[in-house]
């Protein structure tokens, strides 16, 4: 009987402590890392979204050149109208405004591919930034789960460690009944009142054990 109180008791002691290690570690880590990579996406879209800006302010910037050269474009196409009135009345410099229309036409075509690029770039930004956010739901929804089943997890563990301790509990106060039937004594004089291995030895051998004997 006092061997097997004894491992019973000792299985549950080992059982608590390693179940309180091994919860605590787990939640530690898992949480953390789910943390740091919440964080870590979330910055990245942060910083995604404020590239987005910066482009969406850079186009408003080139539509408002576009429109600029557009009316330069207008103005040069009525300068150039006049001159080729000039031109046809004085025959002078016709190479040279040729030149610079060429010129303005280069430039134009220049901006408009300057233009576009940004245009790409800045769907392609866009389409990323929404993929990423999809991704950082689906990750928050993963942690969400993981949390509710490590919550489970760790009531059950609490349960089991509770049905251990009223057991645990159970064992030793009929251990000190049965001790103090046999005429075992507690107290200054005795045993301690939760010493519950050496009140089993004394009842199974009350000889020298502080069990009365029966006269």
């Amino acid at each position: 009987m006092l061997t097997v109180c004894q491992k019973h008791t000792n299985c549950l002691r080992d059982l608590s402590v390693a179940l309180s290690k091994s919860v605590v570690l787990l939640q530690d880590e898992e949480t953390e890392s789910d943390r740091l990579t919440a964080e870590k996406e979330m910055k990245e879209a942060m910083e995604k979204e404020a590239e987005v800006q910066r482009l969406k302010e850079e186009c408003v910037l080139l539509k408002r050149r576009k429109r600029e050269m557009q009316l330069q474009t207008l103005k040069y196409t009525h300068y150039r109208e006049f001159l080729e009135r000039v031109l046809k009345l004085t025959k002078v410099r016709k190479d040279q405004l040729y030149q610079r229309e060429t010129q303005v036409q280069e430039h134009m075509e220049q901006q408009k591919k300057a233009f576009q690029i940004l245009k790409d770039q800045h769907n392609l930004l866009w389409l990323q930034k929404n993929n990423h956010l999809s991704q950082l739901q689906t990750n928050l929804e993963k942690a969400r789960s993981k949390a509710l089943i490590w919550e489970r997890q760790w009531n059950q563990i609490q349960e089991t460690a509770a049905k251990k301790t009223l057991e645990l509990g159970q064992i030793t106060y009929a251990t000190l009944n049965l001790f103090e039937m046999a005429g075992g004594v507690i107290g200054v004089s005795g045993l301690y009142i939760h010493d519950t291995e050496k009140q089993l030895e004394a009842v199974g051998h009350p000889e020298g054990s502080g069990v009365r004997q029966p006269e």
